[in-house]
């Protein structure tokens, strides 16, 4: 080494040791595109290979499965042998792979070759990035990473450019020699420095490292060094035990790095580089028309697309990574977006002016931002991002997620292009990747001119202290002064002597036993309530897409299932969400608004259903899951949950964040009560009671029975009010109230309009009446509703009705849809937002649900056997007298709660307030570490269990 250290540069190195990566990845990029040459070839005529639509998306799509096996072989070489004999071990399954494939006589003998070519693909993924990352200096590490892209870019140009002259073999047999370059440069490269320093040689690694970079960049090697015998110390000293990889996975810099690449890869999946690499005569024909030259514009293409590339190279160390993501991020939704509205436009003949270079500049555009940003960054990322001790298991975890969007993107295209076209799939594509950038903008750190050591520190700090994100809430942090006066566990610690630490341990938190009954009460009772929220969503979104692509009832069937999970998550969630998160003079409004959106979808999906088909409506309904995921990405988590986990500090902060400082009063009696409720837990906690125990004094507690039962007779009002009904037999209902001649989708729309209006007044009304009269006003002119309907239904079905008119229906339907939008769905929804105790509100919540989901069930079940039976006359007079009962019911347990805040509520269910030992614990939190102390003592003398 020292002999060649006066001949070449350490720049020179780094491009030599890149070189033999880069020449790798362009043969695997020649695996990539080859398909777009092998698939066309053997559907002409007299090709010795016959070849079916099926058969060629699996040629095409099968990478994706193999990388997986790859993949897993990759991590166990490079973390045991090292970095340079994993290199040498990715090599030769592709050149297998390539000769295969020259060689191949059938079907099943290309499956083969593109198998081994995928499991090669699989080993090189989570090293390529790792390499090229640990060999290069910090001000040149993103421009040779970014050549890993565009080396794969350059295989992907040079096979569809040698497969537009050649046959597919001879283009095989050419691009076998990018594998054999790679082989023979492997051999004249050193160890990766990391490795070594990780593996405790750290002689031979400053060695590699000083003829690598030069003498210039001591710091980095003195700071990688000092922290791997660190990191080496500890690991001597432990042994691998499930507790320690439980630990491991919940590290930061572990799981912070693996959620963003998982992200990074779908986008770079989704972005259209793989779609066109395999596809691209389809997709240019589809865009183009079927006149165009798809060769030449393919070649084109990849020409763009190279030099983009290399431009990408030169500007990446000009800009920031972040920056660099969400410009080219950006561009590529809008491409995505503006190719599918051209394709429709054109599809349906709407395209006033056309020519061939309004597609040509939308698909160069598209491709522009694939070259720059898309498919070069999320390598650049993968390079810097993952931590020295779990590079390996980072990269292969990240390289599951590429094989599986790999596959996925490949596999579904077809099927997508076939069901809901090209524009379709694009949009598709399009709210993927706005998805995908949104959560990358959370979780990327800037890494420009940094190096990989600080990177890796930097996740491990991504979070201050209260757990806000540092980028994302400034607010919570830079506008709120922090009091003095707060003081959590974490400062008595600091303040306490060793032996006084026994007292303030009987602080910790116990496990809620009833939090045990749903999913959904589980999850946001223990992860909180964003998290729950985030769970909620996702179902809905699938079942959603799962929808608009059905080809069977069974289809259909998964998607409704899908949409249930998630309705059911998201009912018990979304009034204790926003009765946690509002203010008492405006949460009754807010509450409302539950209804109103609901209201608003029905009315939404009638509206947009009766314009174009039921897939495209459903494809535009998925839209409102993924505004939701979006938006929730960016709310905080509930200040009443906060409390719950004893998070002090962090629930002051959010709860000013949200209210402003104007109801401090409700935040230190939400706290108060918390902790003087701990206390006496803690008291108490010397008795063992069994689960089935604590269940039984929990359902005695009159916080606890009295709201359910109220909320179990709501739930009756709410589903047999109508509107359930009304939503899923509104045709029926509008015939046999208004005569078959009338138009039952026009009037199915202007009940909805009707509801959408009522509810908005409601919205505004709820905050200037009582909730009791707004409930049984509006309950009572529902009841005679029904019994209006009923009547005039009876009068008419027996010929006793004297005078007859279209007006008449009309109006007693539009009172009766009144009275639902006002106040009975609204209301229930209120009502279970302010109702529950904050200790059991998960498990309440759910059991709230499991009556609403029942009474829903059991409303649509038999509505249409009872209209058989008894007619819609009898079903009407049923419900009325139900709706009469359940309003009794209510009367009697209701208490009047507008303008209180969650903790009067409460009490007035207890039926008493604080004693005066559970209030005086308001000064646990304001005291100074001492006083606090004292005051503790004091009252663990004197007070009581409260409970």
């Amino acid at each position: 080494m020292s002999n060649t250290k006066e001949k070449f540069s350490p720049f020179l190195k780094q491009c030599f040791v890149t070189g033999a990566v880069c020449s790798n990845i362009a043969g695997h990029g020649s695996i990539i595109g080859f398909p777009a040459v092998l698939l066309p070839q053997l559907r002409e005529k007299g090709s010795p290979i016959t070849l079916t639509e099926d058969g060629g998306s699996w040629i095409a799509s099968v990478l994706g499965i193999t990388i997986l096996v790859g993949n897993f072989i990759t991590p166990t070489l490079m973390e045991k042998l090292g970095r340079k004999p994993a290199h040498f071990a990715v090599t030769l399954p592709i050149i297998a792979g390539w000769l295969i494939t020259i060689f191949a006589n059938s079907f099943e003998a290309l499956l083969i070759g593109r198998v081994l070519q995928g499991l090669s693909f699989g080993m090189i993924l989570p090293l390529g990035s790792v390499l090229v990352g640990e060999y290069t200096s910090p001000k040149d590490r993103g421009t040779f990473l970014m050549s890993v892209s565009l080396a794969q870019a350059f295989g992907i140009f040079f096979v569809h450019l040698v497969g537009s002259l050649l046959n597919w073999r001879k283009t095989a047999m050419i691009c076998i020699f990018f594998s054999f370059a790679s082989l023979l440069m492997v051999l004249f490269s050193p160890e990766s420095p990391s490795w070594l320093a990780a593996k405790g040689k750290y002689d031979e690694c400053k060695k590699v490292f000083r003829w690598l970079r030069g003498d210039g960049e001591e710091d980095e090697l003195e700071e990688l060094i000092r922290a791997r015998v660190v990191e080496n110390s500890k690991s001597a000293t432990s042994k691998i035990t499930l507790s320690v990889i439980i630990k491991v996975v919940k590290k930061r810099e572990f799981l912070i790095p693996i959620v963003l690449m998982v992200h990074a890869n779908a986008m770079m999946q989704f972005a259209g580089g793989t779609t066109m690499a395999a596809y691209s005569t389809t997709i240019i024909g589809l865009i183009m028309g079927p006149e165009a030259s798809a060769h030449f514009w393919m070649v084109a293409l990849d020409t763009q697309r190279l030099i983009s590339n290399a431009i990408a190279m030169y500007v990446i160390n000009k800009f920031k990574r972040r920056t660099m993501m969400f410009l080219t991020g950006g561009i590529c939704v809008l491409s995505h977006i503006a190719i599918a509205g051209y394709v429709y436009a054109k599809l349906h003949g709407i395209l006033s002016y056309d020519s061939i270079w309004i597609p040509a500049l939308l698909i160069n555009l598209q491709f522009f931002s694939v070259a720059t940003g898309m498919v070069p960054l999320p390598n650049v990322i993968a390079g810097e991002v993952f931590p020295l001790e779990y590079r390996g298991l980072g990269g292969s975890i990240s390289v599951i997620s590429i094989a599986a969007f790999i596959f996925v993107t490949l596999k579904t295209f077809p099927g997508l292009i076939a069901r809901i076209h090209l524009h379709g799939t694009y949009i598709v594509y399009a709210l993927v990747l706005t998805y995908n950038l949104v959560v990358i903008w959370y979780l990327l750190p800037e890494t420009k001119d940094r190096t990989l050591q600080q990177i890796e520190d930097e996740f491990k700090e991504l979070r201050d202290s209260d757990g806000l994100h540092k980028h994302r809430l400034p607010r919570l942090r830079d506008w709120i002064p922090r009091s003095s006066a707060t003081t959590t566990e974490g400062a008595w610690r600091r303040h306490y002597p060793i032996q006084e630490r026994g007292i303030l341990d009987s602080f910790r938190p116990h496990h809620k036993h009833a939090d045990w009954f749903l999913f959904d009460a589980a999850h946001h009772g223990q992860l909180g309530r964003r998290t729950a929220h985030f769970i909620a969503a996702v179902p809905f979104l699938a079942g959603w897409l799962y929808t608009s692509m059905a080809t069977s009832v069974q289809d259909l069937l998964i998607g409704r299932i899908l949409q249930g999970v998630s309705s059911g998550l998201l009912t018990i969630l979304r009034s204790v969400l926003i009765g946690e998160y509002t203010s008492p003079s405006n949460r009754g409004a807010f509450l409302t608004t539950i209804s109103l959106a609901q209201a608003f979808g029905i009315f939404f999906v009638h509206l947009v259903g009766s314009l174009v088909s039921w897939q495209t409506t459903a494809l535009i309904c998925a839209f409102f899951a993924y505004t939701s995921f979006i938006m929730t990405m960016f709310t905080p988590e509930s200040p009443s949950w906060l409390v719950a986990r004893r998070r002090y500090d962090e629930c002051r902060r959010v709860f000013l964040w949200l209210r402003g400082d104007t109801e401090n009063e409700e935040l230190d009696e939400m706290i108060n009560v918390h902790v003087a409720h701990e206390k006496a837990k803690s008291q108490s906690g010397s008795a063992k009671v069994s689960r089935f125990e604590s269940m039984l004094k929990t359902a005695r507690r009159k916080e606890f029975y009295k709201p359910i039962v109220l909320m179990l007779h709501a739930n009756v009002l709410m589903q047999f009010a109508g509107g359930t009904t009304m939503s899923a037999y509104s045709t029926v209902i509008i015939g046999l109230l208004m005569g078959p001649g009338v138009n039952a989708h026009f009037w199915m729309v202007f009940l909805d309009t009707q509801r959408i209006i009522s509810n908005s007044m409601a919205v505004y009304v709820i905050n200037r009446v009582k909730r009791r009269t707004m409930l049984f006003s509006t309950g009572a002119l529902c009841v005679a509703a029904h019994v209006a309907i009923a009547a005039y239904v009876y009068a008419k079905d027996t010929g006793t009705l004297v005078y007859d008119a279209l007006w008449l229906p009309v109006l007693l339907i539009n009172v009766h849809f009144f009275t639902v939008a006002v106040g009975m769905v609204p209301m229930p929804n209120v009502i279970a937002g302010e109702v529950f105790p904050l200790e059991h509100r998960s498990v309440c919540g759910s059991i709230s649900l499991t009556t609403s989901s029942g009474f829903m069930f059991l409303a649509l079940k038999t509505f249409p056997q009872l209209v058989d039976a008894t007619g819609l006359q009898g079903t009407y007079s049923l419900y009325a007298v139900l709706l009469t009962y359940n309003l009794t019911v209510i009367w009697m347990l209701l208490p009047e709660t507008k303008g209180k805040t969650l903790q009067q509520i409460e009490e007035e269910f207890r039926g008493r307030p604080l004693r005066p030992e559970e209030t005086e614990m308001k000064l646990v939190l304001r005291m100074d570490p001492m006083e606090a102390y004292r005051s503790k003592l004091s009252l663990r003398r004197c007070s009581s269990a409260i409970l």
